[in-house]
């Protein structure tokens, strides 16, 4: 690294708040440079020129930063958007969250309406371990009130019934082993 480059990152980065950040201002200050013609960092007055550059591209970068930091805590999300909020501070949420680490997994997954292939599967379970965990799983439902087979029901827009029914089909095209889909209904494809 040359000495020239060197001093103007270390510059760069007593101006900025993160070291990938201080990198990002050297090189914008630098292909400032070689557009007004200034690419000679030899040159005493290029460097103090291009420690302006830095100093001022800092400064219009935090400011834009607090600017934005000000809209998003501003912001209020629309009526109807709050739905992942309120299925992720649903009580069957707040149940799974409160089991073992080890029963967390086969809880989504059996609650999302997999079946214990594709959980054993996915978890690289034997079947008496994945018996164990679903033994274990209906206990702590039992103890917790939860009904087990009501988890499409925290979305009731979206069509379980179709999306599992469509799996084995989608999986045989992308020759995969193990196929889910998340909460907004996209699939999700593994290959193993």
């Amino acid at each position: 690294m040359q000495p020239a480059y060197a001093d103007l990152l270390a510059f760069a980065r007593q101006r900025s708040r993160l070291i990938h950040e201080a990198e990002d201002l050297v090189q914008n200050a630098l292909l400032a440079a070689l557009e007004a013609g200034r690419a000679d960092l030899d040159d005493v007055q290029i460097r103090r020129w291009l420690r302006g550059v830095i100093r001022n591209q800092a400064r219009m970068d935090a400011r834009s930063a607090a600017r934005r930091k000000a809209r998003e805590a501003g912001h209020v999300p629309p009526d109807g958007d709050d739905t992942a909020d309120a299925q992720t501070n649903s009580p069957v949420f707040e149940w799974v969250r409160s089991l073992s680490p080890s029963l967390r997994p086969v809880a989504a997954l059996a609650l999302t309406g997999h079946t214990r292939a594709e959980i054993r599967s996915a978890l690289g379970l034997s079947d008496t371990a994945l018996r164990q965990r679903l033994r274990a799983l209906k206990r702590a439902a039992q103890a917790g009130g939860v009904e087990m087979e009501g988890f499409a029901a925290l979305r009731p827009d979206l069509a379980h019934g179709l999306l599992r029914r469509g799996m084995p089909a989608m999986l045989a095209r992308r020759s995969a082993t193990f196929g889910t889909y998340d909460p907004d209904g996209n699939l999700l494809i593994f290959r193993t």
